[in-house]
């Protein structure tokens, strides 16, 4: 039985928050657009069982339906990969580029995905449907911004009762032969998680389109706020954190760059994060009365 999922709020400068809220609500929804990353974002930290969710590329590199082969290679990509970090010599983009060419060379094929997904066990976050229904009922435009894949984030979204458009998905996006399913390539360059930076022209179209000057961005990295580099005509940017104790990251690290922390630091076992902070959060700046019930949603996530 999966535990609860629970919530655990940060606030590292609540008048600067605030601050930013006041000018947020001013103009509610017309304004607003939500960037968030995926794995370990929109995807819980922890299986039932406890252990690690996977994360996209996990869902491939663990899956028994890839021939030993596949993964005797992918064991040594990940143990240089080990390597080159203990030696501060990690080449990130590399890392991406070897993985995808081992996914090809082994013969990947579109239709296994779901099973692959299914066996995974990889949660949506708690609360994920709802927060995509919120953003849909308010004309709040969402983009994911993911190192991870996209047909494997549209297929675990699906999965989850979430239909997403696949153009509002960044990530690496892989090409299949039509009439065998085999994977044939990716698109080039990788997408890697130090490379957010790429994001304004990558997406320079969709941002161009939409034309919103306030952003709620969300991501469980560091680097994740990174693909706001280059966006014009943003404003005012509310930064929302997923801090995972599991990483072994400094959390003062984590309020340097984040408005508000959501930390599992005092959580157990299966016990993980839900989204019901965020939920509220943009709930108290597109509703006149606030919050989903009718109070503040962001007194009523941090009190």
């Amino acid at each position: 039985m999966m535990a609860a999922a629970r919530r655990a709020c940060v606030v590292p400068r609540p008048g600067a928050l605030e601050a930013k809220l006041a000018r947020l609500r001013a103009s509610g929804a017309k304004d607003l657009q939500v960037i968030a990353d995926f794995d370990h974002t929109l995807t819980g930290f922890v299986l039932p069982d406890g252990q690690a969710a996977p994360m996209c590329h996990d869902i491939i590199s663990r899956s028994p339906l890839m021939p030993k082969a596949f993964h005797t290679a992918y064991d040594q990509l990940c143990a240089d990969q080990k390597k080159g970090l203990a030696s501060g010599t990690c080449n990130w983009e590399g890392w991406w580029t070897r993985s995808h060419d081992l996914m090809i060379e082994h013969e990947l094929r579109r239709q296994w995905l779901p099973d692959m997904i299914r066996a995974s066990g990889i949660p949506c976050r708690r609360g994920c449907r709802e927060f995509f229904e919120l953003l849909e009922r308010h004309a709040i435009p969402a983009l994911i911004v993911s190192a991870g894949i996209r047909e494997v984030i549209t297929e675990v979204l699906l999965q989850g009762g979430i239909v997403v458009d696949s153009s509002r998905v960044v990530s690496n996006e892989m090409e299949f032969d039509a009439d065998s399913g085999l994977l044939r390539s990716f698109a080039e360059p990788p997408l890697h998680a130090h490379a957010k930076t790429t994001v304004s022209s990558r997406a320079a179209d969709y941002f161009q389109s939409i034309r919103k000057k306030h952003v709620v961005i969300m991501g469980d990295s560091l680097t994740d706020c990174d693909c706001l580099s280059g966006v014009e005509g943003v404003e005012e940017v509310i930064r929302i954190g997923f801090f995972n104790k599991r990483r072994g990251i400094d959390r003062g690290k984590y309020e340097d760059v984040f408005d508000l922390l959501l930390t599992n630091e005092d959580f157990e076992g299966a016990d993980d994060l839900d989204l019901s902070p965020v939920l509220e959060l943009i709930a108290g700046v597109v509703s006149p009365s606030g919050g989903p019930n009718g109070t503040d949603g962001v007194n009523g996530s941090l009190g």
